[in-house]
């Protein structure tokens, strides 16, 4: 649901000229709502932090692979993509075995806590770069034509 919402949120209503900037940030704020599981939400709540997470996790995926798409030379983006989806793949395919033996051993909440705070830590040196990236050469990663397509 968080995704879904997410995306169709991040494309209606973010202008295309600011979207290349926004994907530091929006790892950094897809990692925080978990952190509130230190607390031990209820259910509702939970559920509430899950579908935030998941929709600024979702949009932040979007737009790095796609700048990441625009960044790369024609002649080595189809390996370079290849490779992103491979590590992005490995990771998704590991977090659930790692979640489960984790969760095992601290509980749930603290499993989903713990995650986000690995989040933040592995998000805050890459938005760093991210960032620094865009400022130094903004046309290899922000692209010239900007228009929203028309939409129906």
């Amino acid at each position: 649901l968080g995704s879904v919402l997410g995306a169709f949120i991040y494309t209606r209503w973010v202008s295309p000229a600011i979207r290349p900037k926004l994907p530091g940030l929006l790892s950094l704020a897809a990692a925080v709502p978990l952190l509130l599981c230190y607390l031990q939400p209820g259910f509702v709540t939970s559920l509430i932090l899950f579908v935030v997470s998941g929709g600024l996790g979702t949009v932040a995926l979007m737009q790095a692979t796609a700048s990441l798409t625009l960044a790369v030379p024609d002649s080595s983006r189809a390996q370079v993509m290849g490779l992103s989806n491979t590590g992005l793949t490995t990771v998704v395919g590991l977090s659930p075995l790692i979640g489960g033996l984790t969760t095992d051993s601290i509980g749930a909440q603290a499993t989903v806590a713990a995650f986000g705070t690995a989040g933040l830590l592995l998000a805050v040196p890459l938005a760093i770069s991210w960032h620094r990236n865009i400022a130094r050469s903004p046309e290899r990663w922000i692209p010239g034509d900007t228009t929203p397509s028309n939409r129906t």
